[in-house]
C-alpha cells in the first residue's frame, strides 16, 4: 500500500476524532474505522496476489514457470505476502497488543489513564504505520510518542494537578512519522 493510503486514512481518522462529539458515538465510529482499515489492507494484499499471478502467467518464459502448473499457487501467495503482508501482520499484532494493554490498564485503574477512544486511535496509528514502504515506522512512532510525552510531562510537572493526555497526539504524531519516513 502506498504512503498515500496511510496518510489519507490517518488524516480521516484525525478528522473523525476532531469533528464528531463524544456523545454522538465517536468510539463506535473509530471502531468501525479501524475494522475498515484492516479490511482494506487485507483486500489490497489479495489484489496484489491476483495481480502478481496475472503478471507472471502472461509474461512468458521464464516468469510463466513461477505459476501453476509449474509451481504451486502457494509460491505466488508467499512471494507477495513476504513483500506486502508481513509488515502489516506484525503491526496489526503490535496494535492489538497495545490496545489490549491500554484497555486493561484503564479498566484496572477506573479509566484514569485514557479516554475511551484512545486505544482505537493508538491501534489505528500503529497498524497503519506498518506500511511495507517503511515496515517498522511504528517502532519510531512509539519512541517519538514516549519522548514527546516525557518532554511535555517534565515541562508540566511544575504545574500541580496537571494531567497530560496523549489524546490529540496519537494521529498527528503518526502523520508526522509517516511524512518523515516518506522523505527519507
Amino acid at each position: 500500500m502506498p504512503f498515500a493510503f496511510t496518510i489519507g486514512a490517518l488524516a480521516l481518522g484525525l478528522l473523525v476524532q476532531c469533528v464528531f462529539p463524544k456523545e454522538r458515538g465517536r468510539e463506535r465510529i473509530l471502531k468501525a474505522f479501524c475494522a475498515a482499515a484492516v479490511f482494506i489492507v487485507a483486500a489490497s494484499v489479495l489484489y496484489l496476489i491476483a495481480a502478481q499471478y496475472m503478471a507472471w502467467s502472461e509474461a512468458g518464459p521464464p516468469a510463466v514457470y513461477l505459476v501453476p502448473p509449474h509451481r504451486s499457487m502457494s509460491y505466488v501467495i508467499s512471494y507477495v505476502f513476504a513483500r506486502s503482508g508481513v509488515s502489516y501482520v506484525v503491526s496489526l499484532t503490535a496494535a492489538l497488543a497495545l490496545a489490549a494493554v491500554m484497555m486493561w490498564a484503564n479498566r484496572r485503574h477506573e479509566e484514569r489513564f485514557f479516554e475511551k477512544e484512545e486505544p482505537y486511535l493508538a491501534a489505528l496509528a500503529v497498524f497503519l504505520l506498518g506500511n511495507p514502504s517503511a515496515p517498522y515506522a511504528w517502532l519510531w512512532y512509539i519512541g517519538a510518542l514516549l519522548v514527546t510525552a516525557l518532554l511535555v510531562t517534565s515541562y508540566r510537572l511544575r504545574v500541580k494537578d496537571y494531567r497530560f493526555s496523549l489524546y490529540y497526539l496519537w494521529l498527528p504524531l503518526a502523520l508526522g512519522v509517516i511524512l518523515v519516513e516518506s522523505l527519507l
